[in-house]
């Protein structure tokens, strides 16, 4: 099952989103709690620090009391989609398919990355505003 990791923090986030990628795993997120220095496979280089949010191949969508920005966003697969929570209130992002995120907290993110084509649609199940749908493409 695909699943749905959150981060806190914008450093850690982008270095465990590069990890991920240069590792090629599409369908699992790893997670890093906060104060903690994410773990390189043994024989791959660590990836270099950075201070960007969000490493280049990702699109955000913003969360807001009102709904989610944009509600229908195109990718291509492999893509790092980001679900930030600029609410004053904690979410949750549900994705056709099964993923389910943890709690996102006010202030923090949720990612996934859509490994195949298709459309997948999203909602916060306590939130009938938030929804929208990912269309992926190869």
């Amino acid at each position: 099952m695909n699943s749905i990791k959150r981060s806190s923090h914008a450093v850690l986030f982008a270095a465990a989103a590069l990890v991920l990628l240069l590792t090629g795993c599409s369908s699992t997120i790893a997670s890093v709690a906060p104060n903690q220095t994410p773990v390189t496979p043994v024989g791959q280089t660590p990836p270099a620090t950075s201070t960007s949010t969000a490493p280049a191949a990702h699109k955000i969508i913003t969360i807001t009391k009102t709904g989610a920005s944009p509600s229908s966003l195109t990718v291509k697969v492999g893509t790092l989609v980001v679900w930030q929570n600029s609410d004053t209130v904690s979410h949750k992002i549900s994705i056709s398919g099964g993923a389910t995120s943890p709690a996102i907290a006010a202030g923090s993110t949720a990612t996934h990355t859509f490994p195949k084509a298709g459309s997948f649609k999203y909602t916060d199940p306590s939130h009938s505003a938030v929804h929208g749908t990912v269309i992926v493409t190869k």
